[in-house]
């Protein structure tokens, strides 16, 4: 049956696309013939489809999103147990009570309590801005998830401990006072078996409003209105330091302040992030040099240019800064992307959009009097605070790079595209001399040239192996049946496969969750029912690492003996097989004095399996020109670190609303060398429209042909990352080479290129893995910029 209106849905490999049809296909059975030949060249183009097998999917999906992954269910299977030790705290034997009240809700209510304790600690260095900013300049930001951690994780914790605070906690303490379960007695503080009643209620109220006040102000709808970001700012800042003080007080047990232990670490180090960013971030005072209103059919932009002395708040491409303008608020400071680059003396440009109460003043500012202080006008002032760390300054690791951005999401772009466009030709022209040397794409990656035997004994020499075993079979591919010769390359090929993302993601997570239920099982004393689960986790370790071992031996002997990943693997199968030995004697003799032991040999293993997957993706995500560093040093060479290809987009409703910037990325593009491309798109205007306004006449050869364009329409983002990914691929098939998407803008759109960089990875993959020896290692990392 047909589908209702006019849509047809096809069927590709797994893929459903949903089409409208044509007047024909609506209207009855058409042509038969006609129906039949488009029946057998479907069938025929449906055999020339490559099928993604779910391995290359999930491998092309944890290489954006596993350690995003990892960390999240690290922190939720924390939470549980921590949830659960409150609760076994307040259940006999440990504390008994006479109410058949507070037998059940005091429980649940710990419960909550210590989950909110735990996560509190955890939101405090979320919020630790120094911290981040210098861990992204040490390899931990390819290891560790830091993009995420401000705003998403921060957002998550706070929005776990909301709820268990308003919500789990509140309603059996409800309970508690309404059925006089717990009385309003006690002293302020009271010590031992005693509970405060009335400190318990008051506390807990505030604290009640606290939270409901945070969730309400951080809702977006509230959070981007015309005054809602300053009621957010201000509600936000005198929350915290009301809400820390009232949970120490709070959370007492048995008139201890719990809460203490698990903050002070923290709050030591959120204290010292704010010492620092005084000193690291000072603030500087900057003369504002011009201010320029742009209004295009009410989407209003301010061009703020602020005064930069030489030498002076020294910054990155892609970071930003925070300002305050004494003129519009002396309190309020607001953070902005930086779109200049480096390269610009004497000045520091940023550009606003109009969105709120302050934005919107200095828009209004800008629009009634001149601002230029060369002029002679009225010069203000205003103060920076950075720089500060962003997703899009890691644009420098990748050797391909997608900038994409939105609206006025264009701004953390801006100052990548101008700042690579001043260099390209110089750092081109040299990658291109020394690229002349090297073995041609073609001759590496032919399959019908290269001798697959010798090609695999090529992998296995030169493989590096400092992080792990073989990143040139790593990905998941296989090797042909009639070329699965030799023990080596067969224990390169199922070592491998025990390398990838998707095993060791699947192994972790399985040890997480059954280490879980061990602590959560040793809390609530069942010893029986925790060595059972811990022979169990043990022996699902055991036998993977010890394969692992012993098949990178036969494929790499005496190389793998030397690696780091060697002595890590060798650890984690001993701190396993030492935790089963001990677990059998705590379960067969009853040895108390082996139950600390195995507990800590299981902690020891647990820590170095997190620690090895964190190399793992170390490993997939560090940029192809560490490889190329690493050969070129061997062989007394200088390594030509440059961007080889660079391919900016800027999606905006029309061309009109692109006046603000127009004339600098114009410019920049007449510079810029053949592999750097900028596409200008206009979502709204008509095709006449866009042809008319082109900026790039000047950046035109001879023939009056040139590699920028302004469309009409939206970006066909399939057909840009697949070109994307096979420009990649042909810089350097020997060890492939990672393609960098950097975005900022619309939530929905970067949904849509996350989809589209996995499905384009794991069909990129398995094309080339059926038509070679080695698969392809490139792939679409894609990093979006949070506010």
């Amino acid at each position: 049956s047909r589908p209702r209106g006019g849509y047809a849905v096809v069927t590709v490999g797994r893929f459903a696309v949903r089409g409208r049809m044509s007047s024909k296909e609506k209207g009855g059975n058409g042509n038969a013939p006609e129906k039949g030949k488009k029946k057998k060249e479907k069938q025929e183009k449906k055999k020339l489809e490559f099928r993604i097998p779910s391995f290359q999917e999930s491998e092309a999906w944890l290489t954006n999103h596993g350690a995003s992954f990892t960390a999240l269910l690290i922190l939720v299977l924390t939470d549980i147990v921590m949830c659960w030790w409150g609760v076994w705290e307040f259940t006999a034997p440990h504390w008994r009570t006479k109410s058949n009240v507070l037998r059940y809700t005091l429980p649940i209510a710990r419960g909550a309590g210590r989950l909110i304790s735990f996560n509190a600690a955890v939101i405090l260095i979320s919020g630790s801005k120094t911290l981040w900013t210098l861990l992204r300049k040490t390899p931990l930001q390819l290891m560790f998830p830091i993009d995420d951690v401000m705003p998403k994780f921060h957002r998550l914790l706070a929005l776990a401990a909301i709820a268990m605070g308003c919500i789990v906690h509140t309603i059996p303490q409800i309970v508690n006072y309404a059925t006089e379960a717990l009385k309003l007695a006690g002293g302020v503080w009271t010590f031992g078996e005693g509970v405060a009643g009335t400190q318990l209620l008051v506390t807990g109220i505030l604290l009640v409003i606290v939270f409901g006040v945070f969730f309400v102000t951080t809702l977006e709808k509230i959070r981007r209105t015309t005054v809602g970001f300053r009621i957010f700012w201000v509600c936000h800042v005198i929350g915290i330091i009301m809400a820390f003080p009232l949970l120490i007080i709070h959370g007492t047990m048995r008139g201890h302040p719990m809460t203490v232990w698990f903050i002070c670490g923290p709050l030591a180090i959120y204290m010292l992030d704010v010492f620092l960013r005084r000193i690291v971030f000072k603030t500087k005072r900057s003369a504002i040099k011009s201010a320029q209103a742009f209004d295009d059919n009410g989407e209003k932009v301010t061009k703020l240019v602020l005064q930069r002395e030489p030498g002076v708040f020294e910054f990155k491409p892609g970071q930003y800064a925070e300002i305050r303008i004494p003129e519009i608020s002396r309190f309020e400071w607001h953070p902005f992307t930086i779109a200049s680059p480096p390269s610009d003396v004497g000045t520091i440009t940023f550009f606003i959009k109009a969105a709120g109460r302050w934005t919107t003043a200095l828009y209004d500012l800008a629009e009634s009097e001149s601002l230029d202080g060369d002029a002679g006008s009225r010069v203000l002032e205003a103060e920076m605070r950075g720089p500060f760390g962003a997703p899009a300054e890691s644009f420098s690791l990748y050797p391909h790079v997608v900038l994409v951005g939105t609206g006025i999401g264009v701004t953390p772009l801006l100052s990548i595209w101008l700042s690579l466009a001043k260099n390209s030709w110089k750092s081109c022209t040299e990658r291109s001399a020394k690229s002349t040397k090297a073995p041609s794409a073609l001759e590496l990656d032919s399959s019908s040239s290269a001798n697959p035997s010798i090609e695999g004994i090529e992998i296995l020499k030169t493989a590096n192996m400092l992080f792990t075993d073989i990143l040139s079979l790593k990905q998941g591919g296989v090797l042909l049946a009639q070329e699965r010769k030799g023990a080596q390359l067969r224990a390169a090929v199922l070592a491998a496969w025990l390398e990838s993302l998707t095993s060791n993601i699947i192994l972790l997570t399985c040890t997480l969750v059954l280490e879980a239920l061990v602590l959560s099982l040793w809390i609530g004393e069942q010893e029986v029912a925790t060595q059972v689960t811990q022979i169990i986790a043990t022996w699902l370790v055991i036998p993977v690492f010890g394969a692992k071992i012993a098949l990178s031996l036969v494929a790499y002997g005496l190389r793998y003996l030397t690696s780091f990943i060697f002595l890590l693997e060798v650890l984690i199968f001993m701190g396993a097989v030492a935790s089963f030995y001990l677990t059998l004697q705590v379960l067969i003799n009853g040895d108390k004095a082996s139950t600390i032991w195995y507990l800590l040999t299981f902690g020891v293993y647990l820590v170095l399996h997190i620690i090895r997957i964190m190399v793992i993706f170390y490993a997939t995500a560090r940029p192809s020109s560490e490889i190329e560093r690493a050969r070129d040093q061997a062989k007394g060479e200088k390594f030509i670190d440059a961007h080889e290809s660079v391919r900016a987009i800027w999606v905006n409703k029309s061309v009109s609303g692109m006046s603000w910037v127009m004339n600098r990325l114009a410019e920049s593009a007449e510079q810029v060398a053949p592999s750097y491309a900028l596409e200008l798109y206009a979502t709204r205007s008509k095709e006449d429209e866009v042809k008319a306004a082109s900026p790039f006449a000047a950046a035109a050869d001879e023939n009056g042909v040139t590699q920028h364009e302004l469309k009409a329409g939206r970006p066909k983002w399939n057909e840009i990352l697949t070109s994307a990914i096979e420009r990649a691929h042909a810089s350097n098939p020997q060890d492939g080479a990672l393609v960098g998407v950097f975005y900022c803008g619309m939530p929905a759109v970067a949904r849509e290129l996350q989809n589209v960089a996995k499905l384009v990875t794991a069909q990129h993959q398995r094309k080339i893995a059926s038509k070679r020896t080695a698969p392809c290692n490139c792939r679409i990392v894609v990093h979006k910029e949070n506010f």
